[in-house]
């Protein structure tokens, strides 16, 4: 793809929002920023630094290269956002630990009438967790199901395992196991186990390794 972008500028064919659009994500996931922040300059010359689709693409390759403070300089200067653009961002601050600017996103995104999907849920309690941010990961949980109805996914259930177990607070991620009634699932029980092994729990740690092997029998067997 880069080989054909190149090509193509080399035959003096012009670039448009499309491909624009479509040589980031090929930067983004060759975490090449100096190469994205090329992109970037040819797209300032242009016509098509307004381009909604374009600028959300910035804003993912920015995150993936490790550079947040332009991802959010992007998000900052767009003239308009979507669901997009700002699923985008938190999802680059919950990758960077960042859980007060995620939820702050998320405030500004409902204020402007634009609905959360389970990605953008998703962006904000991965945030909450590396960030430590117990009380705040509990309640983005809860705004999901009772206020967005959105039906969680076992990355959810996870992340909020993960947001307890990181804090200690290992008999809360078991019940709350329990009480989501998702004591079937082996990928909760191994986050649990992860938090386990972190402050050294060793009775429920090895109570997370029995239903591991209760439920994934194939991966442990002899």
């Amino acid at each position: 793809a880069v080989g054909f972008y190149r090509n193509m500028l080399k035959l003096g064919v012009k670039e448009n929002d499309f491909s624009f659009a479509s040589i980031l994500p090929v930067y983004s996931n060759l975490a090449n920023l100096e190469y994205g922040r090329q992109i970037h300059a040819r797209i300032v010359k242009s016509w098509f630094g307004l381009d909604l689709s374009v600028n959300n693409a910035l804003i993912d390759m920015y995150s993936k290269c490790g550079s947040l403070e332009e991802a959010h300089l992007v998000f900052r200067t767009m003239g308009k956002h979507d669901k997009v653009s700002c699923t985008t961002i938190i999802t680059a601050f919950g990758q960077h630990g960042k859980p007060r600017e995620a939820l702050g996103i998320l405030d500004e995104m409902t204020r402007e009438g634009l609905n959360p999907d389970a990605v953008t849920f998703l962006g904000c309690l991965s945030a909450c967790s590396h960030g430590g941010h117990v009380d705040e990961g509990i309640w983005v949980f809860r705004i999901m199901i009772d206020v967005y109805k959105l039906k969680p996914r076992r990355e959810h259930f996870s992340c909020v395992v993960d947001i307890l177990g990181r804090a200690g607070r290992l008999n809360e991620a078991e019940r709350f196991i329990e009480e989501m009634g998702i004591e079937s699932d082996a990928f909760v029980w191994e986050t649990l186990l992860g938090a386990c092994r972190l402050h050294g729990e060793m009775a429920l740690g090895e109570k997370s390794v029995k239903k591991i092997i209760e439920l994934q029998p194939e991966r442990h067997g002899p």
